[in-house]
């Protein structure tokens, strides 16, 4: 009864916060993510924009920092806030500050990432971006890797 219970109720939270340590103090390895990239970006209303990505892992954080330009628009400068990579899915959120407009952005990317054998890094990624702000905007990004 009571005693059953308890110990199940102490194995899930032993299991889920073992989940979530990991996901805010990751063991991962991302030296084939880290560097320089180009992005495109084209939102739903077929607006393109056009940037570049640095990523690096700050005492183990990932980071990704980097620029946007669309059309005859400032440049815009962004960096995460937060960002975590599942398996093939790197997630990052964005504050991005464009003048007149403030928005904060959702990214997931599908990361096709070689096996631990091939010593390869990752040349693309591939995904989906939501901007909320005053309107909302979503898209498609796409990052390249700058030789």
């Amino acid at each position: 009864g009571p005693i059953a219970a308890y110990i199940f109720l102490t194995w899930i939270g032993f299991r889920y916060f073992k989940d979530l340590a990991a996901t805010f103090d990751p063991q991962d390895d991302y030296r084939d993510l880290l560097g320089s990239w180009e992005l495109v970006s084209q939102s739903e209303k077929s607006t393109q924009a056009i940037g570049r990505c640095e990523i690096t892992c700050p005492n183990k954080r990932l980071s990704l920092s980097g620029t946007f330009e669309e059309g005859a628009n400032p440049t815009v400068v962004w960096q995460s806030d937060f960002a975590f990579l599942d398996g093939n899915r790197l997630f990052y959120v964005y504050k991005l500050d464009s003048g007149s407009d403030s928005f904060i952005g959702y990214v997931r990317l599908h990361v096709k990432r070689p096996s631990r054998r091939e010593h390869k890094r990752v040349d693309d990624m591939v995904g989906d971006w939501v901007a909320l702000g005053a309107q909302r905007k979503r898209g498609r990004i796409s990052f390249k890797r700058v030789a």
